[in-house]
C-alpha cells in the first residue's frame, strides 16, 4: 500500500516537470539583431522596404520600413526571432542560418545569423540604374562585346570598354600597333593593313629611297624600296656608289684622270651614258679640242690625234657667210662648209664665244652636239645663214645635187 503511494507521487511530480518544461521552450529568446545605412549610388536612401528570408526561403521573417523610425532615417533594423529548441518554429532563426536580405525586392546582401541576443551592422547599396560591363579576359583593358554583365559596381575582370576584337591575345586591341604577322593587331577589320616594315619613296626608280619620304607596311607600294641612302630622288643618276668622270669643258669628252665616286653629282661631272669617251680627251679646259674635231690652224692639238695643225684649216675657211652676235649671252651663230673624201661638203651649224672657243653642247637647248652636222652632201661649198633673233631660230641655206635646201634651227640658250 505505500509502495503505491509513492508511484502515484513519483508520476504526478513527471508530469508537472514535463508542463514546467514545455511552458519553459515558449518563452521568446533574445532576437539577433541586423542594422546598417542604405544607400544609393552613394546616397542615403530614406525610404524603402528592406526584408530578410533563410536559406532561399521567400518567406521573409523580418521586415523593416526604411523612415518609419524619425531617429534613423536613412537606417534599417531586423530583429530576427531566435529559437534553438526541437521542434523549431518555423518563423524563426537559428545561429548559423545563411540568410538574403533584400531592398525593394532586390538582393542587396547576404547574411549569417549570429548568436542569440547578438547585434550585427552590414550597410546596404544598390543602384538607381544598374551599368553593363564586358569581360575582359586577357586584360589588356578592352573588353569582350559578347560577354557582358549588368551591375550596380564594377567586378574585377570587367571594363567598361567593348571594343576587344580578341579577347584572348592581350597584344590585340584597339590603337595597337598594327604587325607584319597576318592578324588585325588593332581591330580594324583589316588585316597587316599598317605593318611595322618602313618603305622609302623612290622617284626616280634607280632603286634607291627617299629617307624624306617613307610609309610603314608589310609589303611595298608601287614606287617604294626597303632602301633609304638616295641623295636626289629626282635624278637617276645620282646614287650612293655613282662612278662620275670629269668634263671640265663640257665637250662630252673626259681626259680620264680625274673621276671619282659619290652620290651627288661634282661639279663639271658626267656619267658615262653622258660622256661620248671617258677617257680621250686630250684637252679637258678647251670645249674645242676633242677626238674628231675640226682641226684649225691655230698651233694646237684640236683632234687629239698627237699631232698638231696636220690637215687644218683656217677660221676664215670655212665659208662662213653670215655671224651673229647673241647680246645676252656674248655667243656667236655661225654657220661653214667642209669638203669630205667623198667630194661632198658638209654643212655645219656652231655657237662660238667671243673667245672663238666653241660653247658647250649640253647649254643649248636641243643641240646634240657642238658644231651640229646639217648635212653631208652639199654639191657646191656655198652656204648662207640668216638668223631671226626675234624668235632665236636659224636658217641655213645650201645647195645639194638636187636643188637647194633650207634646214631651220631654234637656238634657245641656258644659262
Amino acid at each position: 500500500m505505500r509502495t503505491n503511494r509513492i508511484l502515484i507521487l513519483m508520476m504526478f511530480m513527471l508530469s508537472i516537470l514535463f508542463l514546467a518544461g514545455e511552458s519553459m521552450a515558449k518563452i521568446p529568446e533574445p532576437d539577433n539583431i541586423i542594422y546598417g545605412p542604405v544607400t544609393a549610388n552613394g546616397l542615403p536612401v530614406t525610404t524603402g522596404n528592406v526584408t530578410i528570408t533563410l536559406n532561399g526561403s521567400s518567406s521573409p521573417i523580418a521586415q523593416y520600413s526604411i523612415g518609419s523610425d524619425l531617429n534613423v532615417l536613412n537606417s534599417y533594423i531586423l530583429r530576427i526571432p531566435i529559437d534553438s529548441n526541437d521542434p523549431k518554429d518555423p518563423d524563426t532563426a537559428r545561429p548559423g542560418d545563411l540568410a538574403s536580405i533584400y531592398l525593394d525586392g532586390n538582393l542587396a546582401a547576404t547574411a549569417v545569423i549570429g548568436a542569440r541576443g547578438t547585434v550585427t551592422k552590414i550597410s546596404l547599396s544598390t543602384c538607381l540604374q544598374m551599368s553593363v560591363f564586358y569581360k575582359d579576359k586577357d586584360a589588356d583593358s578592352y573588353g569582350d562585346p559578347l560577354n557582358s554583365i549588368q551591375s550596380c559596381s564594377q567586378s574585377p575582370g570587367y571594363v567598361t570598354n567593348n571594343t576587344d576584337c580578341n579577347d584572348n591575345d592581350a597584344s590585340i586591341h584597339p590603337g595597337a600597333t598594327e604587325t607584319c604577322n597576318g592578324k588585325d593587331d588593332n581591330c580594324s577589320g583589316l588585316t597587316d593593313e599598317g605593318g611595322d616594315i618602313a618603305f622609302y619613296r623612290d622617284a626616280d626608280n634607280d632603286t634607291y629611297g627617299n629617307p624624306l619620304v617613307s610609309e610603314l607596311a608589310c609589303s611595298p607600294s608601287a614606287g617604294y624600296v626597303t632602301n633609304n641612302t638616295d641623295c636626289n630622288d629626282s635624278d637617276s643618276k645620282e646614287y650612293p656608289g655613282q662612278t662620275w668622270y670629269k668634263d671640265a669643258d663640257r665637250d662630252g669628252y673626259s681626259d680620264g684622270t680625274n673621276n671619282t665616286t659619290s652620290c651627288p653629282r661634282p661639279a663639271g661631272y658626267k656619267v658615262v651614258s653622258e660622256l661620248k669617251a671617258m677617257t680621250i680627251d686630250c684637252n679637258d679646259s678647251n670645249a674645242s679640242i676633242y677626238p674628231g674635231a675640226l682641226e684649225l690652224c691655230d698651233e694646237k692639238d684640236n683632234d687629239c690625234n698627237g699631232q698638231i695643225d696636220d690637215s687644218c684649216v683656217l677660221q676664215a675657211g670655212k665659208m662662213s657667210r653670215t655671224s651673229h652676235f647673241i647680246e645676252s649671252n656674248g655667243w656667236i651663230v655661225r654657220a661653214y662648209s667642209r669638203l669630205t673624201d667623198s667630194g661632198f661638203y658638209s654643212i655645219y651649224l656652231e655657237m662660238i664665244d667671243t673667245n672663238s672657243d666653241i660653247v658647250p653642247y649640253d647649254r643649248i637647248e636641243g643641240f646634240i652636239d657642238n658644231p651640229v652636222l646639217l648635212a653631208e652632201n652639199a654639191s657646191v661649198p656655198d652656204v648662207t645663214l640668216t638668223f631671226d633673233k626675234d624668235m632665236r631660230t636659224a636658217y641655213i641655206v645650201y645647195t645639194t645635187s638636187t636643188g637647194q635646201k633650207i634646214t631651220k634651227m631654234t637656238v634657245n640658250l641656258n644659262p
